[in-house]
């Protein structure tokens, strides 16, 4: 079903003897299935089309659990393969889920990677939050020691990112219905209408817009990230501010990626990054377009470029003179996922290990968001 071939080549049988068969069976293990349906040129472009995909993303679609389940259900011993149909369906399950597969060996990484994976909003809005918080703080201690056009630079990203934080906490306390359920859709729409309703400085307008747009897209609601992003996008093109106007380039770009306009998303994403100067205090907002850029590569199906531009803005936040533990985390954790998404996983678990030590680290600090994080997350 997922390669469109058996896991042994039995055509080449046909000359065996018996017994050779007999030890072939016995003793040779299935190829894995990432691997199967890139084996024969001829026919792999034939198994990716009728799976609606190219060899190539089809083979990382592969890559990872499903190889695992499969090789599992096809171990040669009895005991080392599912014990009932109902196991092998709670393992496709968890795969569906996003939750760790008992085929497949626990490590930290791989558990840090699936728990991520699985509460995407929880980690976004909270990175979100954390990055725009330290973005003011740290543009605010750096122009302190520069020019004024620095200085008045910093003032302009501490206010945006009150804007964000303060949007934050209404919603969270104020715009909440007290003692009633509610979604992160809820919130965000709640978010929409107090932006419709707010008069006044673009560039909060902007930036509130995007913030809100972003979390749309965590949440995979791609259509009404579109529609906030683009006005963020199409207000910002009146705005002398770089920073905004390049976020809002790469923003969008993300989320267009996401679906069936990817040339306008690398596009946009150049856009984005021809805005920044190689100063000191673009350095995060090259870092953001970097990231955001990463994604857009990959989605292209250019994982080299998506791993590049990840590594670039890693390096970018090693020699930046802003030091910020939740910035690299995240830094760190894209990095992770594009060695993963282009089948590197040696990279990849080297990667999300620093994340886990990282993790661990602010959770002994008891730095207040990311500590009370760590203390409820379960990575099971």
């Amino acid at each position: 079903m997922l390669t469109g071939a058996l896991p042994s080549d039995t055509a080449s049988w046909k000359k065996l003897r018996p017994d050779e068969v007999i030890r072939k069976l016995r003793d040779e293990d299935a190829p894995r299935p990432s691997t199967k349906v890139t084996a024969d040129r001829e026919t792999a472009a034939f198994k990716a089309l009728a799976r609606r995909t190219v060899p190539a993303q089809l083979a990382g679609l592969l890559r990872g659990d499903l190889d695992w389940i499969a090789l599992k259900a096809l171990e040669k011993e009895r005991e080392r393969r599912y014990g009932t149909p109902s196991d092998l369906a709670a393992d496709i399950a968890r795969y569906l889920q996003d939750r760790p597969v008992a085929a497949r060996p626990a490590s930290a990484p791989y558990r840090i990677h699936k728990f991520v994976r699985r509460n995407r909003t929880v980690v976004a809005l909270a990175a979100l939050v954390g990055a725009a918080t330290i973005t003011g703080v740290v543009g605010t201690l750096v122009q302190a020691r520069t020019a004024r056009v620095q200085r008045d630079f910093a003032f302009r990203q501490l206010s945006r990112a009150e804007a964000i934080n303060d949007l934050n906490s209404f919603l969270l306390s104020d715009a909440a219905p007290s003692g009633k359920p509610f979604t992160v859709n809820d919130l965000l729409q709640r978010a929409e209408h107090v932006v419709e309703r707010q008069h006044g400085n673009d560039v909060s307008r902007v930036e509130l817009l995007m913030s809100i747009g972003r979390q749309y897209t965590v949440q995979d609601e791609y259509a009404k990230a579109r529609v906030l992003l683009d006005e963020a996008h199409r207000l910002s093109r009146s705005l002398a501010e770089r920073s905004t106007r390049s976020r809002a380039s790469c923003a969008l770009a993300q989320t267009l990626s996401r679906g069936d306009d990817l040339a306008q998303g690398e596009a946009l994403y150049q856009e984005g990054m021809a805005e920044l100067t190689d100063e000191p205090m673009f350095i995060v907002d090259r870092v953001f377009c970097l990231e955001r850029g990463s994604e857009v590569a990959q989605n292209n199906g250019d994982v080299r470029e998506g791993i590049a531009r990840a590594e670039a803005a890693r390096r970018l936040l090693k020699r930046s003179p802003f030091q910020s533990e939740l910035l690299e985390l995240d830094s760190t954790i894209i990095l992770a996922g594009a060695y993963s998404y282009a089948g590197q996983h040696r990279d990849a678990i080297a990667a999300f290990e620093q994340a886990a030590a990282r993790m661990s680290q602010l959770g002994r600090d008891d730095t207040q968001r990311a500590g009370t994080l760590l203390n409820n997350w379960d990575l099971s």
